[in-house]
């Protein structure tokens, strides 16, 4: 079973937490009331970020990307920790190689 850890970007730095911006915040940003004024990167981030665990099955942290409508999820390790992204694009590449994201 292909799980997230196979496919995610694990180059990632992390300072201090306090949210998750993607391109897909920037690109269609929700409405908000910062609208009559230049946005700040705390007006268009997700405060909670989502996150998945690195063993999770891949097939389900799509899943959930889909259903929330996510370009990119955190990563975290058993306990808890920062290990890594998983993007849109991570998935197209596992696709593209032929990865089965078939579940046990």
């Amino acid at each position: 079973m292909l799980r997230v850890e196979d496919i995610m970007t694990k180059k990632v730095y992390l300072v201090d937490f306090v949210g998750l911006l993607t391109d897909g915040d920037l690109i269609d940003p929700a409405p908000h009331d910062w609208v009559q004024r230049v946005a700040t990167v705390a007006d268009l981030m997700d405060p909670e970020g989502t996150a998945v665990y690195e063993n999770d099955p891949a097939l389900e942290a799509a899943h959930q990307m889909v259903t929330r409508n996510l370009t990119q999820v955190v990563v975290l390790n058993t306990k808890n920790q920062l290990v890594g992204m998983l993007s849109a694009m991570d998935l197209v590449r596992a696709i593209d190689k032929g990865a089965s994201f078939e579940v046990d």
